[in-house]
């Protein structure tokens, strides 16, 4: 099975495998065709990785679980997942900077909204989906 890198990720040296933040134990070797060969140990079991910085592209044996397999996309996905996210907050404390200097009483719905993201934010109340975390976990009562 061939799985093409996103655009996002480039695979050149070892570092770049490591960055990928693969769950389990690797162990990286270089082969004869200029392939990074990496053992990819997860739940016990080993499976081997090909990773040809030139095509970009990582070659997995076909018997490859739905789990794992579910494993390595979610890696490769992360950095398109994590810039979205980070565009999206810069778009909120962009938002919310916009309320410097306005009169309470006139600022926007959207900035309102703004304001209270970074609140949020800042007390970690927002989960790293851009979700509220539950409340037992950033709320504290007061006596």
């Amino acid at each position: 099975m061939i799985i093409d890198l996103p655009p996002e990720i480039s695979i050149t040296t070892r570092d770049e495998i490591i960055k990928l933040r693969l769950e389990g134990g690797l162990n990286y070797r270089p082969d004869e065709a200029g392939r990074f060969v990496v053992d990819w140990r997860w739940q016990d079991e080993w499976l081997t990785l090909y990773i040809d910085p030139t095509s970009q592209q990582i070659e997995v044996d076909d018997s490859i679980s739905p789990e794992r397999l579910a494993v390595l996309q979610a890696a490769l996905d992360r950095p398109q997942i994590e810039a979205e996210r980070s565009a999206a907050m810069q778009n909120v404390i962009d938002l919310a900077q916009s309320a410097v200097g306005v009169d309470i009483r006139n600022l926007s719905q959207n900035q309102i909204l703004a304001l209270l993201a970074v609140v949020l934010w800042d007390k970690k109340a927002i989960a790293r989906d851009l979700t509220i975390r539950p409340l037992g976990e950033w709320v504290r009562r007061r006596v």
